[in-house]
């Protein structure tokens, strides 16, 4: 009597999938990771991008189509949202009243975990430490940001800048260990400074590294370039390399970007004009730039799914 072996396809090249393969008797399938969708060649996958509407909560669309997908409906008045690529969680602030939330992804939507209420006045703007598992955020009422420990939420600190400036938005870059925020400091009755500090994670060591002219109202740490790029309130996108502190103007077509993300291919951002979703291949900004027609309604903050470095 004959006998057959199967043949694992996933053990050479991960089968030609992007991502994730998975054998099967006599074939093989291609996944995603959460947070990225298969595309239509059963191959290769799309990061999601996530955003917040201010009257209606926090979705999600999948870029080149304007398939989008409602996750939090009782959420109206999120401001910002960020990605966690180990564990799959969204990172998201505001709401009524005000508060600090994650939630698992998976097919229904989101599992929601209300990681911050008490004393949270008025957050702005998230971001995700998914190293040593610490979400930051900016409260513009109490000028100041605080992190809290999401394996543990009582251990919850505000982050104290030996160089302290009035915060407005926030990013990290938890493999090199740096805290970023951009500021809007009062300087006189009507007169304000605005930049962007980089510290370590306890907001120590800070320096000055953007010396702007215009208010800054999105930023977002680059891993594929080792960048800070940021969004003003009239048109311009811009990006610094934080080694070099070289900078350089991505676009200046950005009909008031709120906030700003990026794929492995793609940036994209969110327009206050439009209420649109604005993107840009990273290899032709010059271009001008794509809109997505989502037709949305308040739209304020934008992150993106990424495959952990």
């Amino acid at each position: 009597m004959k006998s057959c072996d199967d043949i694992d396809e996933c053990a050479e090249d991960n089968g030609g999938c992007d991502q994730i393969c998975v054998n099967t008797i006599g074939s093989y399938e291609c996944l995603c990771n959460v947070g990225f969708v298969l595309n239509s060649d059963n191959v290769t996958c799309d990061a999601m991008v996530f955003y917040c509407e201010s009257n209606v909560g926090v979705s999600s669309f999948v870029p080149g189509t304007n398939e989008t997908s409602t996750l939090l409906l009782e959420y109206a008045e999120a401001h910002a949202v960020d990605f966690d690529c180990v564990d799959g969680f969204l990172y998201w602030c505001g709401g009524i009243p005000h508060s600090v939330n994650r939630g698992k992804l998976n097919e229904s939507g989101l599992t929601i975990e209300v990681l911050a209420v008490e004393d949270v006045d008025f957050a702005v703007d998230i971001a995700y430490d998914w190293v040593n598992r610490y979400v930051y955020w900016v409260d513009i009422n109490k000028e100041v940001i605080e992190r809290l420990n999401v394996d543990d939420p009582n251990e919850r600190e505000e982050v104290v800048p030996d160089n302290p400036k009035e915060p407005a938005a926030c990013a990290v870059d938890p493999i090199n260990g740096y805290l970023y925020w951009a500021y809007n400091e009062r300087v006189g009755v009507t007169t304000r400074e605005y930049g962007i500090m980089q510290s370590d994670l306890y907001g120590q060591n800070s320096t000055v590294i953007v010396d702007g002219q215009t208010m800054i109202t999105g930023i977002t740490y680059d891993r594929k370039t080792d960048e800070i790029c940021w969004c003003d309130n009239t048109a311009t996108i811009e990006c610094i390399n934080v080694s070099t502190l070289v900078s350089h103007i991505v676009t200046q077509e950005g009909d008031a970007p709120f906030d700003i993300t990026f794929t492995n291919n793609d940036i994209y951002w969110s327009s206050m004009n439009l209420q649109d979703i604005l993107s840009l291949p990273r290899e032709n900004t010059s271009m001008v730039p794509i809109p997505s027609e989502l037709n949305l309604d308040g739209v304020l903050g934008t992150s993106a799914a990424f495959l952990c470095p």
